[in-house]
């Protein structure tokens, strides 16, 4: 296995077991002995499109074509778009040369700087920030990587004020949300030229999540972490650049440009019009053929029948019979 391979995959490792999450044209500001908070009236902002989301045509036209790929599990789908990235040569230059300060964007530029005079006194500017009004709530941790301009795991946000357990992974789109927006704030804050640029960001992802079922929501958290980190990792390029989102809009391709190589799971009806010979089914119903599908297919012991009119043709979530309720002192049909 090649090192570009090795290294994705220990990206990937992550991803499978955590969600993991963040961060435009201003002058650098004058180093301080003591650090300071830049408020955003100090920071002067570029003029922006009227939409909030900075995509470009050639990106807004893969959105477009994005659809649902709800027959790959996510895991699956993440593995294969990383051994495709790997295959091209990966993801936007990620084994490339870190290039000179002076040849960073603007907006990365100015990260640095603000990021140099945070670490010189972490203490004293977290202090300046939890005076302020707006503070948003987040744990002590979490801001030390803020302040470094580190990638957040932002299900640490999540655990921190829930009843979740530490190994509970984000997997809905609004535990994603609430947990994205507190973070977003609180970089933010931080870094206010980084306002529009994390703006941009938030639609893109939440442009995904309308081309995709509920229960590919997943998918789409583990790959907005994905390219996120990678994004940080590089320490060279913003979120809402060209590159960026392009390489973000390609994971969530057609299947069969995507993952070429997968076969997509049977569905019941198929699985019962194969010819090959079939385990004998001696036990009761299969629950899991009647919801997201058994794995064990013909070798299960269990019967794949519809738990309602026990019909081989399909399962209990698309069954149009209705469910009879029986008086149990009358016998008869309420």
């Amino acid at each position: 296995m090649s090192s570009q391979h090795e290294c994705l995959e220990k990206v990937l490792s992550l991803h499978l077991s955590h969600i993991t999450f963040i961060t435009e044209d201003a002058s650098p500001p004058t180093l301080v002995a003591e650090p300071v908070l830049i408020k955003s009236s100090t920071v002067s902002e570029p003029m922006r499109d009227e939409s909030d989301a900075i995509v470009n045509d050639t990106n807004e036209e893969k959105i477009g074509q994005l659809v649902p790929v709800s027959n790959i599990s996510a895991s699956n789908k993440l593995q294969i778009y990383v051994d495709k990235a790997v295959q091209a040569g990966s993801p936007s230059g990620l084994f490339d040369q870190t290039p000179d300060i002076d040849d960073l964007p603007p907006n990365v530029r100015l990260t640095y700087d603000l990021v140099d005079q945070y670490i010189q006194n972490l203490y004293k500017t977290k202090n300046a920030l939890f005076k302020l009004p707006s503070f948003p709530r987040l744990p002590d941790d979490v801001w030390t990587d803020i302040l470094t301009n580190r990638f957040v795991d932002i299900g640490r946000i999540h655990r921190a004020y829930t009843m979740s357990t530490k190994n509970y992974v984000i997997a809905t789109f609004e535990d994603w949300y609430k947990s994205f927006e507190a973070y977003e704030e609180g970089v933010c804050l931080a870094f206010p030229h980084r306002k529009e640029e994390f703006n941009a960001w938030r639609n893109s992802i939440l442009k995904l999540f309308g081309t995709q079922s509920e229960n590919q929501h997943v998918y789409v958290i583990r790959m907005e972490s994905f390219h996120r980190q990678l994004i940080f990792d590089q320490h060279k390029r913003c979120l809402d650049d060209e590159k960026s989102l392009g390489d973000l809009y390609s994971s969530f391709a057609a299947p069969s440009e995507a993952i070429p190589t997968t076969i997509p799971s049977p569905t019941p009806k198929e699985r019962i019009a194969k010819s090959e010979p079939k385990r004998e089914r001696t036990m009761g119903i299969c629950r899991k053929w009647n919801t997201e599908g058994c794995p064990f297919r013909d070798n299960c012991k269990y019967r794949h029948v519809c738990k309602k009119c026990h019909s081989e043709e399909h399962i209990a979530k698309v069954c149009s019979v209705r469910k009879l309720k029986i008086n149990p002192e009358t016998k008869t049909v309420l």
